[in-house]
């Protein structure tokens, strides 16, 4: 019940078009990912996004960060300069 910061570092080309989704699971060796938010860039280039979040109930919880250019709001995006990765963590 904690809440955390989240700080993810990109290289936007857009501030329009590209979007950051931030999600997080309870879970890391079956993830159910639940969306945080969708979030755009305020610069392009190299840049990072900080969001907040509260962590639900779990031992080894996860947080993915999926940015997209363009499409709508996805886990796991497939558009051709998409990118994601997952952050794995121990909580007590």
């Amino acid at each position: 019940g904690k809440t955390i910061n989240v700080t993810v570092a990109v290289y936007a080309w857009s501030t329009t078009a590209d979007t950051l989704d931030l999600y997080y699971t309870a879970n890391a060796a079956s993830p159910s990912w639940t969306l945080i938010g969708s979030y755009k860039p305020t610069a392009t280039g190299a840049t990072t996004i900080t969001k907040t979040y509260t962590l639900p109930s779990g031992t080894v919880q996860a947080v993915r960060g999926n940015f997209r250019y363009n499409g709508s709001a996805s886990s796991c995006s497939t558009g051709s300069y998409d990118d994601h990765d997952d952050l794995v963590f121990a909580t007590q």
